[in-house]
């Protein structure tokens, strides 16, 4: 009788740690898509707050500056790119958020995913480029890529480079 409870017990302990982990298994990957989701929406807010400013700032002119703080970049990371004057955010995920290689326009935010060497894996990219608009310059105590909470200006400082005007980013 005292054997029959204990074989019970051992059977009912060993039928719910499978059943958790069925339950887990089949729903992890779903919850990582819908975080994953989430944070490219809202990472896309946050692109479009800083290219609403750095326009405001170069449709101001001269002397004009904005500030954003708390600036958080939750997931992935964001890149200034001086040299083509642009910021891009991209983020590794299992997640197939769009085609691959081809590119989504979002008035002047670009979404494009790449695929990965790994099999199911992608980088999620959202850019706002100033090519023909402004010449971005980054100054910062921090490195690129940008990972965390920060606080940033935007400053048109007057000067212009091959009739851009120059616009100082600054981030601390």
């Amino acid at each position: 009788m005292k054997g029959q409870i204990w074989i019970s017990a051992v059977l009912y302990t060993a039928l719910g740690v499978v059943i958790i982990t069925i339950i887990l298994s089949a729903g992890l990957p779903l919850i990582n898509k819908i975080r994953d989701r989430n944070l490219v929406t809202q990472t896309k807010n946050i692109m479009h707050t800083l290219d609403d400013n750095i326009r405001k700032v170069v449709n101001e002119g001269p002397g004009s500056k904005r500030f954003i703080s708390p600036l958080i970049i939750d997931g992935g990371e964001l890149v200034i790119d001086e040299t083509n004057d642009r910021m891009i955010w991209s983020l590794k995920t299992k997640n197939k958020m769009a085609e691959p290689n081809i590119v989504f326009d979002e008035s002047s935010l670009k979404l494009f995913l790449n695929e990965t060497a790994v099999e199911d894996e992608y980088i999620v990219n959202l850019e706002l480029r100033y090519e023909n608009f402004a010449d971005l310059k980054l100054s910062s105590q921090y490195e690129n890529p940008f990972i965390g909470e920060y606080s940033m200006s935007i400053e048109h400082d007057g000067t212009y480079t091959n009739s851009k005007p120059v616009i100082i980013v600054s981030v601390s």
